[in-house]
Order: C-alpha cells, then sequence, then structure tokens
C-alpha cells in the first residue's frame, strides 16, 4: 500500500491537508500613476488587497504599446493602494488613463504550514497555514426516487483562517465555477506523496469577520453549460440565409431514426437539409432512408433528382434534388468525426472530448483569423493539453468570429497556447479573443470506466440534441437507456457506470461495532410489471403531415358498405357489410388499387367455414393459404403503380372476409413515439406488494428491440425484489468511499450478515473521524 491509502485507513494518523484554488482576480477602472513614481497601479487604500507578488493578470482599457496585455505584479502596497508591475511599460501611456486588471490566479492553503522544495510542483511554493476545514462535501446517485443516471451535484465548502484579514482583498473577485482541488497527506510527507481527495468547483466565497467559507460542488457543474457547436452565420452556403442567422447547428449520434433536419436552403441548385454539424456516418442502405411527408425518397449516389436524394456525409446534410411537398426527415447516422460511435459508452465519450465547453479566460494576443496552425497567450492556469480542442472567438462577437481547431502546443509556464485551426468564421485582425477549452482531455477521463460499460452493453443507442438540450439532459437520455450512472470522481476524473446487483469484491467491510448510528430507510416497492421502449422516432408525424398515400388505407370499401369497385368471381356476394363466399368454384373476388416502392400491411376478418383463400397482391400470393377463422396482418413490398388485391379461394372454400384494409407499414412508426416489448411481470409480487407494486414503462433510445428485452429483463430483475437501503454514520477516515462502489454490511440487527451494498451517497467531513453513507442492496 502507499503512504496514502495507509493515511486514509489510519483514523488515528495525523493528517494535513492542502487546499489550491484558482479564483479570478477582477480589480476594476485603476489609474496609472505618474511616471516618476514608477512602473504602477494606484487605487483608494485596499483596492490591490489580495493580490501577491509574481501574480499575472490581463490588461484591458488603453493601448499597450505592442505588448501582449500582461503584466506580472511585483510588489503590493501594504495598504493595498498600489501595485509595481512589469511586462507593460506604463511610462508610454498618459498619467491618469484608466484600465482593468483581470485573469486567474492560484492561491495555496495547508493546514499546517508547507513550503515545497526546488524539485517538487509547485517549487519553491508557500502553502499558507489559513485551512479551518478542508472539506465537507456531499455526494449522491439518487434523484428522488430515481437510482442512477447523473451523479447529483453535492454542496460543500473549504473554510480559511480570516481573523488579520488578508483576504479581505479577494471578496469581489469571480468564484462561480474556478477550480478548487483538495489534498490529503501526512505532516512528514513529501509533496508528490499527498493524494487528491476532492477536484471540482468553486460556487462562491462567504466572509465573516473571522474566516472565509469557499461553497464549492464537484466538476458536474461543467456540464450544466450548453454544448459548444456554433450557430449559422447567414452568409450562403451551407452557412444559410438570414432567416436561420443565429439558430444553433444541430448534433446527432448514433442511428437516429426519423430525424427532423435544419433546411439550409438551396444550394447549386439543389435544397439542403442539415442533421449534425460534421462528418457522419457512410451511406448504408439497410438503414438510410429520407422521406417527405412520410414517403420514401430513392437515393442517388450523385447528383440527385426530383424523387431522389444524396448524402453529403462530410458536413451532415442531406441533399434533394427536386422540390419536397412537405416535411422532410430522414433516418441517418450521426457523428464520425475519427470514427462513427453508435453505444452508450463510445458516443458519450465522443461529446465529452469534443463538444463540452470548458474554462475560458481572455487573451490580448493580435492575431488575424484563418485556418492552420495559430498561437496565443492565455493565463497560464488554463487548463488547456493536447488532445483537447480551442475555440478562440472575438471577445465582443463570439457568433461571427472565431476559429476552432485542436490543440497542439501549450506551455504551462508561459501560457503559449498553438492551435491547429480547421473552422473559421468572419475575417480580420483583432488584438481581444475569448478562448475557451473544448472537451475533456484523455487524462480527465476515467478510460477504464467507459471500458467496462462498452463490455457490458454496447448495443445500438443515440441521441438528437435539440437546442436547449444541456449535456446533462443527453447524458442522462442515454446513460438511462441501459440502467448507468455518470459525474466525475473525487479525483476530478469523469466516468460512467452501470447499476448492477451487488455482487463481487468489496472496498470496504462495515461492522455493525463501526456504525455510531444504523437506520433501515424506506425503500423504493419492487416492480411487478416493466416493458421497455426503444427504436424511438424523432419527429412523429400525424395528420396532413403524412402524404395521402401513407396516412390512408389503400383499399376504398374495404368494409363492403357497397359493392362499388369490387369484382366478385364466381360464388363471390357483397352485402351486409361483408364479402361472402360459397363452395363449388375456385374464383376470385378483386379490386384495383395504387402502391408505392415500400412495405406495406394487409389486414382483414376472415371467418372460414370450408377450405381455403389466399391473399394476393396482383399474382403473388401473401402468405399462405388460410384455413381458420381470424384475423390476418401480413407484410408485402410493394411495386409502385396500379395491381390489384385478390382474394383467391378454392373450389371448396365457403366463409367470408371485411375490413380489409392495407396501409403503409411505416404508418404506425411515423406516427408513434416509441415501441415497446412485451410486458415482463411477476404476479406474486403484485399479490403481496399490493398497489404500491411498481408498474414501469420506460421510454429509452435503444435501436433494437432485442437489446430493449435484453435490458428490460435486466432491470426487472434488479427492481423486482426488495431491496434494502440504510443509512449510517460510522466511525471512519473520510475520504475512502466513492457512490457505486461495493461495500459489505454486518450487524446483529435487521437481519444484516455480511450484506453486499452499493454506496448510494457519501457525506463526508475532514474536521472528525466521521462517515455517513447510504447504502442499497
Amino acid at each position: 500500500m502507499s503512504a496514502f491509502s495507509d493515511l486514509i485507513a489510519n483514523m488515528q494518523a495525523d493528517k494535513s491537508y492542502l487546499v489550491t484554488v484558482r479564483p479570478s482576480a477582477f480589480v476594476r477602472d485603476t489609474t496609472i500613476a505618474a511616471a516618476a513614481t514608477g512602473n504602477k497601479y494606484t487605487a483608494p487604500e485596499g483596492t490591490f488587497l489580495g493580490l501577491m507578488y509574481l501574480d499575472k493578470l490581463q490588461v484591458l482599457g488603453f493601448s499597450t504599446g505592442g505588448n501582449n496585455g500582461t503584466v506580472t505584479v511585483t510588489e503590493v502596497a501594504s495598504d493595498g493602494s498600489s501595485i509595481t508591475v512589469t511586462g507593460l511599460t506604463l511610462t508610454t501611456e498618459a498619467a491618469g488613463n484608466t484600465c482593468t486588471l483581470f485573469g486567474e490566479v492560484v492561491r495555496y492553503y495547508s493546514s499546517h504550514g508547507l513550503t515545497t522544495k526546488p524539485a517538487e510542483s509547485p517549487a519553491n511554493t508557500w502553502y499558507d497555514p489559513r485551512i479551518e476545514n478542508a472539506l465537507q462535501f456531499t455526494r449522491s446517485m439518487v434523484n428522488g426516487d430515481r437510482i442512477g443516471g447523473k451523479s447529483i451535484p453535492g454542496f460543500g465548502s473549504v473554510t480559511l483562517k480570516n481573523a488579520d484579514g488578508v483576504l479581505d482583498g479577494m471578496r469581489s473577485w469571480g468564484w462561480s465555477g474556478r477550480s478548487i482541488r483538495v489534498e490529503l497527506g501526512g505532516p512528514l510527507f513529501e509533496r508528490a506523496d499527498y493524494g487528491i481527495i476532492f477536484d471540482g468547483l468553486t460556487e462562491a466565497a462567504e466572509y465573516t469577520d473571522n474566516e472565509v467559507t469557499i461553497r464549492v460542488t464537484d466538476l458536474q457543474g461543467l456540464l450544466e453549460k450548453p454544448l459548444w457547436r456554433p450557430v449559422y452565420l447567414g452568409t450562403g452556403g451551407l452557412e444559410g440565409g438570414v432567416d436561420i442567422k443565429g439558430l444553433l447547428k444541430p448534433l446527432a449520434y448514433g442511428p437516429v431514426r426519423n430525424a427532423d433536419l435544419v433546411f439550409i436552403g438551396i444550394v447549386d441548385g439543389r435544397f439542403v437539409y442539415q442533421f449534425h454539424d460534421g462528418q457522419v456516418g457512410a451511406y448504408d442502405a439497410a438503414f438510410h432512408l429520407v422521406r417527405d411527408s412520410g414517403n420514401p425518397l430513392t437515393y442517388a449516389a450523385s447528383n440527385p433528382i426530383a424523387g431522389q436524394w444524396t448524402l453529403d456525409a462530410t458536413n451532415g446534410c442531406i441533399i434533394l434534388g427536386g422540390n419536397p411537398i412537405g416535411t422532410i426527415t430522414a433516418d441517418v447516422k450521426g457523428s464520425a468525426e475519427g470514427s462513427y460511435v453508435s453505444s452508450t459508452a463510445t458516443i458519450i465519450q465522443r461529446i465529452a472530448q469534443t463538444r463540452l465547453a470548458l474554462q475560458a479566460d481572455i487573451s490580448t494576443t493580435s492575431i488575424a483569423i484563418g485556418t492552420g496552425s495559430k498561437t496565443i497567450f492565455v493565463p497560464t492556469t488554463m487548463p488547456f493539453g493536447v488532445g483537447c480542442y480551442a475555440f478562440i472567438a472575438k471577445e465582443d462577437d463570439s457568433d461571427n468570429y472565431w476559429m476552432f481547431g485542436d490543440v497542439t502546443a501549450f506551455n504551462s509556464s508561459t501560457g503559449e497556447l498553438t492551435v491547429n485551426v480547421t473552422r473559421t468564421a468572419g475575417v480580420g485582425t483583432y488584438g481581444t479573443w475569448l478562448a475557451m477549452k473544448v472537451g475533456l482531455l484523455t487524462s480527465e477521463l476515467d478510460a477504464a470506466s467507459f471500458t467496462a460499460l462498452e463490455a457490458a452493453n454496447s448495443a445500438l443507442n443515440c441521441t438528437l440534441v435539440r437546442p436547449d438540450d444541456s449535456p446533462i439532459q443527453i447524458f442522462d437520455q442515454l446513460i438511462n437507456a441501459i440502467g448507468g450512472y455518470y459525474g466525475f470522481t473525487r479525483a476530478g476524473l469523469f466516468q460512467v457506470g452501470r447499476l448492477d446487483a451487488p455482487t463481487g469484491a468489496t472496498v470496504l467491510d462495515i461492522d455493525g461495532d463501526d456504525c455510531i448510528e444504523l437506520k433501515k430507510d424506506s425503500s423504493k416497492p419492487p416492480t411487478w410489471r416493466m416493458q421497455w421502449g426503444y427504436k424511438k422516432n424523432w419527429h412523429p408525424l400525424t395528420g396532413n403531415d403524412l402524404a395521402a398515400e401513407i396516412r390512408e388505407n389503400v383499399v376504398t370499401n374495404g368494409t363492403f358498405d357497397s359493392g362499388v369497385g369490387w369484382t366478385t368471381g364466381a360464388g363471390w356476394t357483397i352485402a351486409a357489410s361483408k364479402a361472402t363466399a360459397t363452395a363449388g368454384s375456385a374464383t376470385d373476388l378483386s379490386r384495383t388499387i395504387n402502391i408505392l416502392n415500400t412495405v406495406y400491411v394487409l389486414q382483414f376478418d376472415i371467418t372460414v367455414t370450408a377450405g381455403s383463400l389466399t391473399p394476393k397482391i396482383g399474382a403473388s400470393a401473401v402468405g399462405a393459404a388460410i384455413t381458420t377463422t381470424q384475423t390476418i396482418k401480413r407484410d408485402f413490398t410493394g411495386v409502385a403503380g396500379a395491381t390489384t388485391i385478390v382474394f383467391s379461394k378454392d373450389a371448396s372454400f365457403a366463409g367470408d372476409i371485411d375490413n380489409v384494409s392495407i396501409t403503409v407499414k411505416e404508418k404506425a412508426f411515423l406516427e408513434t413515439e416509441y415501441r415497446y416489448t412485451d410486458p415482463v411481470s411477476d404476479g406474486i409480487v403484485r399479490a403481496v406488494h399490493g398497489p404500491i407494486a411498481l408498474s414501469e414503462k420506460v421510454a429509452s433510445t435503444l435501436d433494437a428491440d432485442t437489446a430493449a428485452v435484453t435490458e428490460r429483463d435486466r432491470q426487472f430483475a434488479l427492481h423486482n425484489v426488495s431491496r434494502d437501503v440504510f443509512s449510517l454514520l460510522m466511525k471512519s477516515q473520510p475520504f475512502q468511499l466513492d457512490v457505486g462502489q461495493l461495500v459489505s454490511l454486518d450487524d446483529r440487527r435487521f437481519g444484516l450478515s455480511t450484506k453486499l451494498m452499493r454506496v448510494l451517497a457519501v457525506d463526508e467531513n475532514a474536521g472528525d473521524t466521521r462517515t455517513s453513507l447510504v447504502l442499497w442492496g
């Protein structure tokens, strides 16, 4: 075991805590002192309290004489009325000019005081001994009655001593969404031996006479922000016209059925629709389908004409060769930047690494918009790295002037960021930019958890991102389809998992003697009946949204209200709202119909007294001869044009038929959002638990019926038994457990005997040796 692991397990060991926090310093409307007084900014007393030696800050508000707008603090007046800086020569500016100073700064605090060594990271750094309570934090994977989905972010706190008022100058700084890290070690630990017990975000700083309380949340706060995706510029071509200017571009992942599309406009004489901002899956004849008011169009590899379509896989677009009649929808395969992704784990990972809009700050490097390698300087505290992306936008018009590309180099000592720009909007050279990190680095993912989830369930899954969807909404939709969960670990890694029955090796064995308090909580009732949804229709079409030939019965007068339109052979009569046949000769009942190149469903009621009858379309039989009374429902594939529906009886057939219909098979799909598996049920559970037993009908984004059945059965086995939920307060060193982990609980009460349980919630406090848990099993 490591020194950190030994420390975590030892309640009596002396503990030492380190806190690293990165607030955004902000000082508005400072002035330049007279040149004779030195390279200084001056302001009322107390303005610069909180700033420290070697803080690097951005400068806005006046000409910088060709510099990049970054200064380094070299001296702070004891009363906070001035700072001396390097990096800009302020004597080139007129005395009295005003400016704003801002930038993310790093602050280091400890519980016992610590100075790092020259070879340690950070080197030669003093950790100010101000920690009163290093961390109090709660994390849970319970959302109301639901277990799983997003890990509900808890709200904790870190408390710092401030009786001397040194931290007062930070009270107006930016705290929301700034990073904070808490580490635990021993008083004699080397710096590298400290272990991370929390990596998250700050929410706010609250001040009293003697303390500063920093409210914190885990990194899940990053998932509340909108995904990065550009808007249509309205400049023509694939950027659309003025009607869609400012509209967010669509995103699609996995096999999306009947997706609604964004009409971009007429480009090169053809109608262009987009479903994904980027490369998508290649054309697949067995899957891709484009519909006009539900009516399938014909695929053409290139140069489509009226009634045809083709796929622009590079830009995620559908191209029509002629005027559409109505609403255009399509079965499409989404994101394939690098590779096509189609399972829960791979889609979530793709979105997390390419579309999450993360930390942002200002750069004052003057550069021109363009593709290729671009270098700018950003604050050294920015978490860029090779493998993520950068969005560099004109600070005051980020929709219309920007560059986007992958990070090829980042020097965290100088802030030099190099980006391979592949996409741009607008033209020109500008000196103030918003630089935003897009996508998590590979090192910020719990790679093993993604591999494990893919092994547990690799079934086809999908999502179509709507304009108002947040990452949390998207990830919930994907993960809930397979009964999983996601969130950030205590160490700040993005993690996924699946809620399974408590089996396997435990990370901690809890004895009842360790519990200060043990309580059996009420738990969710067992499930007695369950259905699972699949094959979502992303744009249901009803009424006049569907073409008449799709929504209507092809067979006119299929209820035989009269004989109009029907041709009756010998032995056939039409009366009393049915067609009746008598034995004697082999003849047909028929009528003319018009059909399309699509799959139809033939349905009718038949009463058989004797003999057999065979339904046909034209000369082709639709299934086997019928010899028993029943309702018939059979599929067949049509060939566009006029043909006949024929009922051919043998010489001995006697009986009648009624309610004849031929409808497009997809009609039911096109009108309905989800398909559902047959229910699985347990009547004993219903009888024992009465009306509180749950009947669940889960709408999921899984694509295949087989995958839905498999997940239905797994979920039913997991939830149709009574599960225990225990709350306990235990004597234990905090920071040993995380949600989803497996423990055992052994106690003389409640029939417990080394019961395996999952951790649903953890409440920890560095100020004592107690931990509160919620366990499920």
